[in-house]
C-alpha cells in the first residue's frame, strides 16, 4: 500500500502538472474520443506556459498527490461562481486527476478531503464541479461526498462539445 500525501504546488511545478494532467487525461478520455479532438484539447489546456498562467487566477490552487517521491495525481480549484449565478461566492473543483495505477488507492478521496477542508478553511460555503456525463464512476464518487446535480454545461474537447453535469455541495459549518 502507497502512504499518499497531499502538498500544495508552485509555479516551479507548472511541467510536471502539465504532464501529469496530459496524461491522467488521456488515459481517462482518449479511448471515448476522437485522436484529433483528444491531440487539441491537450494542447490547449496542459503545457507548462498554460498552467503557469493559471497559477496567477484569483483563488487558484493546485494540490499535488504524492506516493512517496512520485506525483499520482492532482487537483485544481479556484474561486468561480456558480453557472448561472454570478456574484456567488463559490470555489470550483476544476480538476481532480489520479493516474490509473493509483485509483483504487484513495488517492482521489484524499485529494477532495483535502480540497474540500481547504475551501472550508477559506470560509467558502459552496464547491461546484462539472463533470462528463457519460463518466458515471467519476459522478457516484462525487455523490459520496454529498454532491447534487444542479444543472449541465457544454465542454469543448476539441471539436465535440460534450455535455457536463454540474454538481455543487454546500459545507456547513462546524
Amino acid at each position: 500500500m502507497h502512504h499518499i500525501v497531499i502538498k500544495e504546488a508552485s509555479r516551479a511545478d507548472a511541467a510536471m502538472l502539465a504532464n501529469l494532467g496530459a496524461q491522467t487525461f488521456k488515459d481517462a478520455f482518449a479511448a471515448a474520443n476522437t485522436d484529433e479532438d483528444m491531440a487539441l484539447y491537450l494542447a490547449a489546456t496542459f503545457t507548462p506556459d498554460i498552467i503557469t498562467k493559471e497559477f496567477e487566477e484569483p483563488g487558484s490552487h493546485f494540490y499535488i498527490a504524492y506516493a512517496g517521491e512520485k506525483a499520482v495525481g492532482y487537483a485544481k480549484t479556484r474561486w468561480q461562481s456558480l453557472p448561472g449565478e454570478p456574484g456567488t461566492h463559490a470555489t470550483e473543483i476544476q480538476r481532480l486527476y489520479v493516474l490509473q495505477h493509483y485509483q483504487n488507492l484513495q488517492t482521489g478521496r484524499k485529494l477532495m478531503e483535502h480540497c474540500l477542508a481547504t475551501i472550508k478553511q477559506e470560509g467558502i460555503k459552496t464547491v461546484w464541479l462539472g463533470v462528463w456525463e457519460h463518466n458515471p464512476g467519476a459522478i457516484r464518487f462525487y455523490e459520496r461526498f454529498g454532491f447534487k446535480q444542479f444543472g449541465s454545461h457544454i465542454f469543448q474537447l476539441g471539436t465535440d462539445p460534450q455535455t457536463d453535469h454540474l454538481m455543487k455541495l454546500h459545507l456547513d459549518k462546524e
